[in-house]
């Protein structure tokens, strides 16, 4: 007898053994899965696509419409091969009665029954599949970059250890620093420790800064100041946009540099060593968005284990609807409302989410298990109601 872990694996192979072309495997492990737990529509679907024989094939979408009488994709497949076999069509479902609002208050009324739960469908889950869009829901391969389907990049940034680089720019950053400060301390210093001498400049331009030294506007210099101890303390905190960040105020910093030397504006002293410690900086900075970005991995549709309560869940679901990523957003409230079945208005934006998905049969599903919950909520009319039309 195999678990529910067991047909999960079984299911998952056999699906990756028909997308990999090994028809006779899937085919295979699929049956393995529905002798098991015949309730389980996915591996009817895929099964029906490693079959060979019309009429094998015919069962078993007859079998998953049976589970799944809404699947307007499966009715279609099963009709054109009704048609090439002479049989008539398939019949479409009776349509989905709005629920009756009895005067039942809360206190008193019944739970809902197991089918009316959102939550419990079979021991696998079509919308588990993690190769689904995290967008749009539709199944992907593996080797999908970006969704067939909407078009949307399936890879995210990876862990990426940037030690190398990290050490590097923080060395150079506070050189940077300290030079910055050191064209704002020096000219005052040597004014303040030595007020015999007889000229500032003359004794900067034997150290090969050149009259231009005093001559830069202080503003200028502190506010160059505040730019780089401010990126310097985005390395600190380990912020994420300090690379970007530092790559734009490096540009900047060169360019500036440049034009005051060509201009004759900075000493060459200056110009040379500001100029080359931001250009080694920019160099470094974009080495590492590069390396960044060599570390992007495909992303999944999977819930996150870190995660264990319904208002976490909620939350995350929250966080992936904000990002579009509405298949997510689906797994993540189906996961809190197993663990709050009372959360009354989850019920709505979990439904609403999945018929924003295409899912009609379970965002009705849904909402009459909320109905159910809160027959006084006239709310659940009105979403029954859209979304039935939306399925029409």
């Amino acid at each position: 007898m195999l678990d529910a872990t067991q047909i999960r694996q079984l299911l998952n192979e056999g699906i990756q053994a028909i997308r990999a072309g090994d028809q006779a495997r899937g085919r295979d492990l699929l049956l393995k899965v529905v002798e098991a737990d015949e309730s389980i529509e996915p591996a009817w679907l895929w099964l029906a696509a490693a079959l060979e024989n019309p009429a094998d094939q015919i069962t078993a979408l007859e079998n998953a419409l049976t589970l799944n009488p809404r699947n307007e994709s499966a009715r279609q497949r099963l009709n054109d091969l009704r048609a090439g076999q002479g049989l008539a069509a398939s019949a479409p479902p009776p349509p989905v009665p709005a629920p009756i609002a009895t005067p039942v208050t809360p206190a008193s009324a019944p739970p809902p029954s197991p089918a009316a739960n959102p939550a419990i469908y079979s021991a696998v889950d079509p919308d588990d599949d993690p190769l689904q869009c995290p967008y749009c829901g539709k199944l992907t391969v593996e080797s999908d970059n970006k969704c067939p389907h909407c078009r949307r990049s399936l890879l995210k940034p990876g862990v990426w250890s940037g030690g190398g680089f990290l050490y590097f720019l923080l060395i150079l950053l506070g050189l940077n620093v300290q030079g910055a400060t050191m064209e704002i301390v020096l000219p005052w210093a040597v004014r303040l420790l030595s007020p015999d001498l007889p000229s500032l400049p003359g004794l900067l331009n034997d150290y090969g800064f050149g009259n231009g030294l005093v001559d830069i506007p202080v503003l200028w210099l502190v506010l160059r100041l505040m730019l780089l101890g401010g990126t310097l303390g985005l390395f600190l905190n380990d912020a994420p946009y300090a690379f970007p960040t530092i790559v734009v105020i490096s540009a900047l910093d060169v360019s500036v540099h440049a034009v005051g030397w060509w201009r004759g504006d900075l000493p060459d002293a200056i110009a040379g060593w500001n100029g080359g410690l931001s250009a080694i900086v920019l160099v470094i900075s974009l080495l590492a968005l590069l390396s960044q970005g060599a570390t992007h991995r495909r992303m999944y549709t999977q819930l996150d284990r870190s995660v264990y309560n319904a208002p976490g869940f909620y939350q995350r679901g929250r966080d992936h609807q904000r990002k579009a990523q509405w298949a997510l957003a689906v797994m993540y409230w189906q996961k809190a409302l197993v663990l709050q079945p009372g959360w009354i208005d989850l019920y709505k934006e979990l439904g609403l989410a999945q018929a924003r998905l295409g899912r009609y049969a379970k965002a009705l599903n849904t909402l009459n298990a909320g109905a159910h919950r809160a027959p006084q909520d006239a709310d659940f009319a009105r979403l029954i109601a859209d979304v039935q039309r939306q399925a029409k």
